[in-house]
């Protein structure tokens, strides 16, 4: 079994005790160590396929930017290694999308299949990016905040050797020159013992407050740092609330850094009284989310057996929120109430009113688009493609493990495609997909970008029953105005796969609060939701703007404009979902199995599988 490890080489979690502390007896949240994350026969397995990995990259065999050779100001102080990146690019700790790099292999999957079934992470936390560092001795990295643009947790495993990951609020190495690596500077609080083998899981104030840096190592060593990619569309609020948090104490930092650089180690600089009470005010409200956050994963391990670890999760957050009230009685209510105003909160949902009884029609049969959807959901769909395009580039977390699941060779129908932000991951698990969807708009996007695409209402799709392998049905329900309808979809797109063939299918759900990132709030199961076109030409005022819209052919007839956000308002129908409706859909199809039910990030979702052949009519 897997052991948690404090750095004394005692077992817990590494909260604080144990840990071995540069100052004092500090306490920071959110990092924990797990020894034998990985077998020794998975680590050699892994560390072969590597070196591997990074033959090719030198040789340039590697798909744009996944190799990064070492950068020469880098080398000048040894700060320099080489890397490999999956899923997402970075340079200097910045997100680069306008940069490819391959996606993220088997080989690492493996591994995170590996931190899951070991309880260092859940699967509703499984990494789409990964980064490998591959140090020399002597190698380093200096301190840094994660980048806000991933999901916490992020984890890093260790390879090759034991080195330590030091932990601190404004550390000041030395600028000319590399670090010591035995030399405590100035910020430094904790150093942490990383075995190979080992994994340790980033989150809460250890993530988003404390920097984080690695000492010259004293030998070869390789680091794997998996992370998630937050979703620009799903998890808008969220991002925004994690950038403002680590841009505050970045900024932080950088100030003492500037006033404080020395190039030899000195005693540590007094604080300011703000800097300490922002800080404290910042760091008290990130453990008291984060204790909460505690309490339901180990209430999602209890679930699923994993009792030893929920018990250690639970033992955390209770420390943790008796840290909490201790500290928050010292606060005064002045601070609290600064608090309020300098530290950003998550952004209020965004109300979503009732469609009103009059707007949803019958249609004159099923096959038929009601004009609720034609004028609130084509033809805006229509008329924001480029905005929408703009935002939307690339499959969500869920939609990319599935697809990653099927095998290479094979035949995808990508029904509602959208600008076609799923299909790059279907090519690169090596298959070929044809998508479709009613908006002319967004299948000129997908066209611009040379996927094989066509406009089709997916209720009346225009392709051969059994042809696909299997399909993807995304946030396409959810526009559908009749439940008639909503079955005629789900069994067009069942029909057009073969036997033994699955399918995907995700819709809003009504339960946002759940974990949902939307930034809405339904106020009923059939609401409209607005979408804000932005005005992109200066000087243009909104009126003039939806004018202009409104003499677009086919464009919507019940465009707003809004002059405080610059924009022309359009309403979208949308019927959410609650737990368990969007597989009673699949009632009415005798003929499939709905092999798997799920909730992320706002969404309801079905797997569903063809079990045998499409009645015919």
């Amino acid at each position: 079994s897997m052991a948690m490890m404090a750095t004394d080489g005692g077992g817990g979690d590494v909260n604080g005790a144990g840990v071995s502390d540069a100052r004092g007896a500090h306490k920071v949240q959110g990092v924990r160590v797990f020894t034998d994350a990985l077998s020794s026969d998975a680590h050699d397995g892994i560390v072969t396929w590597i070196a591997e990995e990074l033959t090719r990259g030198r040789r340039g065999e590697l798909h744009g930017r996944t190799f990064a050779p070492v950068p020469p100001k880098w080398a000048k102080r040894n700060q320099s290694r080489e890397m490999l990146q999956y899923g997402t690019y970075t340079h200097s700790n910045r997100v680069e999308d306008g940069f490819e790099v391959s996606a993220l292999p088997k080989e690492l999957i493996d591994v995170v299949d590996a931190l899951i079934a070991c309880g260092v992470i859940q699967e509703c936390e499984r990494f789409d990016s990964c980064t490998i560092n591959v140090y020399g001795k002597g190698q380093w990295i200096p301190p840094h905040i994660d980048n806000p643009a991933f999901a916490r947790p992020f984890v890093t495993v260790s390879l090759l050797s034991a080195q330590d990951m030091v932990l601190g609020r404004g550390i000041i190495w030395p600028s000319d020159d590399k670090p010591e690596r035995e030399v405590v500077y100035d910020g430094e609080e904790f150093r942490l013992s990383l075995p190979a083998r080992s994994a340790v899981r980033v989150e809460g104030d250890a993530a988003d407050v404390y920097e984080h840096a690695i000492p010259p190592v004293s030998e070869d060593r390789i680091s794997l740092t998996f992370r998630r990619r937050l979703d620009l569309q799903q998890e808008t609020d969220l991002i925004a609330a994690q950038v403002a948090m680590t841009e505050s104490f970045r900024s932080l930092y950088r100030e003492k850094r500037r006033s404080g650089r020395v190039e030899t180690p000195t005693p540590p600089k007094e604080e300011s009284d703000e800097t300490k009470r922002r800080l404290a005010i910042a760091a008290e409200r990130a453990r008291i989310k984060a204790a909460r956050e505690e309490r339901k994963k180990a209430k999602a391990l209890r679930k699923e057996g994993y009792v030893a670890a929920a018990e250690d999760l639970e033992k955390s957050a209770t420390a943790s929120a008796e840290t909490d009230v201790a500290s928050a009685s010292r606060l005064s209510a002045k601070a609290a109430e600064e608090a309020e105003v300098q530290l950003v909160k998550k952004p209020p949902k965004r109300a979503c009113a009732v469609v009103p009884e009059n707007l949803i029609d019958a249609a004159a049969k099923v096959t038929a688009m009601p004009e609720v959807e034609r004028e609130h959901v084509q033809k805006v769909y229509d008329i924001v493609a480029q905005q929408w395009h703009g935002t939307r580039y690339r499959a969500w977390t869920g939609v990319e493990a599935f697809i990653r699941k099927q095998p290479a060779g094979l035949l995808a129908a990508d029904v509602g495609c959208g600008n076609g932000k799923n299909i790059p991951e279907v090519v690169k698990g090596g298959s070929f997909a044809l998508g479709s969807d009613f908006s002319r708009g967004l299948i000129e996007i997908c066209r611009d970008n040379s996927y094989e695409v066509m406009v089709a209402d997916a209720v009346i799709l225009p392709y051969r029953s059994n042809v696909f392998d299997y399909a993807l049905n995304i946030a396409v329900l959810h526009h559908i105005s009749s439940p008639e309808r909503r079955v005629e979809l789900v069994k067009e797109t069942m029909r057009i796969i073969k036997v033994g063939g699955v399918a995907l299918f995700y819709a809003w759900a009504l339960e946002q609060e759940q974990g949902g990132v939307s930034g809405h709030q339904f106020e009923g199961q059939d609401v409209l939701v607005p979408f804000h076109n932005k005005i992109k030409v200066k000087g243009v005022a909104p009126e003039t703007q939806r004018e202009r819209e409104s003499r677009v052919a086919g464009a919507p007839a019940h465009g707003e404009a809004d002059p405080e956000k610059r924009s022309v308002v359009y309403q979208r129908y949308c019927h959410v979902y609650v737990r368990g409706e969007l597989s009673t859909l699949f009632t009415h199809l005798p003929w499939c199995d709905v092999e798997r039910e799920y909730y992320d990030h706002g969404n309801w979702c079905v797997e569903v599988r063809k079990t045998t052949h499409h009645p015919q009519p």
